[in-house]
C-alpha cells in the first residue's frame, strides 16, 4: 500500500474531488450515454508493447501504428549501465525496426542506473536503486539530452517516467519528479520543438493513489511540462466497460485543472490471457485472479479499444502483444491466439469511421453507431453477461453482419439478431 502521508495537501484536494464527483464513483448505469468524439478514428488508437520484436518475436502481421518501448531494455540503465559507458545497440535495432514497419515510437524515459541512483541499494519492481530519482540531476540532463540528441527526427514521442505512483517503480517525491518532468520537457523541446513529451503516467485499477497523484502534479504545474496526459488505465480483472468510468475521473481531474484541450492517452494496459502452449495460473486475490479464455480476451480487447475511443481516449498501447501472460500471441512470440486476430478485425471496424454514439440500453447491451462517407452506417453490439436477440430497426436497413474473426453472413431482412459478450458488427452495406 502507498504511504498517503507522503502527498500532503494533494491528498486533501483529491478528497474534495472525489466527494464533487460521486457520480463518478459507480460504473456507468444501463442507459447510459457517452459521447464519442466528432473525428474519425485514426489508425493511432491502435498502439502496442512488443517485447521480443527482432528476437523470438515476428514482426506482428497485425495493424500497429504505436509502440511504446516498455519492457525492451531501453531505458536509462540499460542505456548507460555504467557513467560514461553508452550501449545504444539494442535500442538503435528497435529504433531501425520501427521504421521499416513505419510504426511511431514512445520511449519512455525512466529509472536511475545503480551507479547514478540516490538510493542504489533501495529494492525496485525492476533492480536495485532504479526506482529511486538520480543523486546528481545532471546526470539525468545528460541522460535526457543524449537521447534526444542521437534520436533526434527519428522518435518524436517520449514519456517521462513510469506509474511514479507506485513505490517500486518510483520511489521520490513529489518535487523531484516535477523538476525531472521540466527538465525533460526543456531539453527535448530544445533538441526539436516537434518532439512530443508524455506526462508521467500513473497506474489506475481503482487505485486512489493514482488519482491523489494526479491531482498534487497537476495542481504544482506538472500539467505544464507535458503536451499529452498519459495514464495505465489498467481495470483488470474487471471488464473493459470499466474503463469508461476511470477515463471519465481522468478527464474531470484534467479539466480541474485547465488541462481539458490536451491529449489523453492510455499508455498500458490489458489483461491476462490463456495459453495453448503454457497455462497461466491465476492468483486466489488481485489482478491476476481471473485468467481469460481466447474468447473472453478476444471480446475484452476489441471492447477496450471500442471503449477507450468512445470515451476519449486518443491512442491505447495495448499491453501486450508478445507477453508471455498477457499476451495476444502464445509464448513463443509466433502463435497467434483468437484476441490477436480480434484486434486485427477491430482496427478494420473503427479506423476512418466516425463513431457518433455509444450507448448500454436497459438490457445492457451496448450499441456504437459509426458512419463513412457514401452512405454507410454500422452498429457495434455486445451485451457483457449475456447472450440475447437483439431486434434490429427496420430504419437501420441492415444487409450484413461481421465477426471477430473476420467472417461476414448476410442480413438482409432479418428481423433480429443473436449477440453476446463478443461484439459483432452489423452494416447497411456489403461487400
Amino acid at each position: 500500500m502507498v504511504n498517503m502521508q507522503r502527498f500532503g495537501w494533494g491528498t486533501i484536494l483529491f478528497a474534495a474531488f472525489m466527494v464533487c464527483c460521486t457520480l463518478f464513483s459507480v460504473p456507468f448505469a444501463a442507459g447510459t450515454e457517452i459521447k464519442a468524439p466528432a473525428a474519425p478514428v485514426r489508425a493511432t488508437l491502435f498502439g502496442m508493447h512488443i517485447h521480443r520484436a527482432g528476437g523470438v518475436t515476428t514482426w506482428p502481421a497485425a495493424p500497429i501504428a504505436a509502440w511504446r518501448l516498455w519492457d525492451t531494455y531501453a531505458v536509462w540503465p540499460w542505456l548507460e549501465p555504467r557513467k560514461g559507458g553508452w550501449q545504444f545497440g539494442s535500442l538503435d535495432k528497435l529504433v531501425s525496426l520501427a521504421e521499416k514497419h513505419r510504426v511511431e515510437l514512445l520511449l519512455p524515459l525512466a529509472f536511475s542506473p545503480e551507479w547514478a541512483s540516490a538510493r542504489p541499494k533501495e529494492k525496485s519492481a525492476y533492480g536495485m536503486g532504479m526506482a529511486a530519482e538520480p543523486a546528481n540531476i545532471e546526470d539525468w540532463r545528460n541522460y535526457v539530452a543524449t537521447v534526444g540528441k542521437r534520436y533526434k527526427g527519428r522518435i518524436r514521442y517520449y514519456e517521462n517516467w513510469n506509474e511514479p505512483n507506485l513505490r517500486n517503480f518510483y520511489s521520490g517525491n513529489m518535487e523531484t519528479i516535477l523538476a525531472l518532468s521540466r527538465d525533460t520537457y526543456r531539453i527535448l523541446k530544445g533538441i526539436d520543438p516537434g518532439n512530443v513529451i508524455v506526462s508521467p503516467s500513473p497506474s489506475g485499477g481503482y487505485k486512489e493513489s493514482a488519482y491523489s497523484w494526479l491531482v498534487e502534479y497537476f495542481s504544482k504545474g506538472g500539467g505544464d511540462f507535458a503536451d499529452v496526459i498519459g495514464y495505465h488505465f489498467y481495470v483488470t480483472p474487471g471488464r473493459p466497460e470499466r474503463m469508461a468510468d476511470e477515463i471519465a475521473k481522468v478527464k474531470t481531474i484534467m479539466a480541474r485543472h485547465g488541462l481539458q484541450n490536451k491529449p489523453l492517452w492510455n499508455t498500458e494496459s490489458g489483461w491476462f490471457i490463456d495459453n495453448r502452449q503454457a497455462r497461466v495460473n491465476p492468483t486466489p486475490t488481485g489482478t491476476k485472479s481471473r485468467v481469460l479464455s481466447e474468447e473472453e480476451a478476444a471480446a475484452y480487447v476489441a471492447r477496450a479499444y471500442i471503449m477507450n475511443w468512445a470515451s476519449g481516449v486518443e491512442r491505447y498501447y495495448y499491453y501486450a502483444w508478445d507477453n508471455k501472460e498477457m499476451g495476444l500471441v502464445e509464448p513463443d512470440g509466433k502463435t497467434p491466439k483468437y484476441p490477436a486476430q480480434a484486434y486485427a478485425e477491430t482496427h478494420k471496424w473503427l479506423v476512418g469511421a466516425r463513431m457518433t454514439r455509444c450507448v448500454s440500453d436497459a438490457d445492457e447491451t451496448w450499441i456504437c453507431d459509426l458512419e463513412r462517407d457514401g452512405g454507410y452506417r454500422g452498429w457495434i453490439l455486445w451485451n457483457p453477461d449475456r447472450y440475447r436477440s437483439h431486434a434490429l430497426p427496420e430504419e437501420w436497413q441492415v444487409k450484413q453482419g461481421r465477426d471477430l474473426k473476420g467472417q461476414k453472413r448476410s442480413l438482409d431482412g432479418a428481423a433480429s439478431v443473436e449477440i453476446g459478450p463478443v461484439p459483432i458488427l452489423v452494416e447497411n452495406h456489403t461487400e
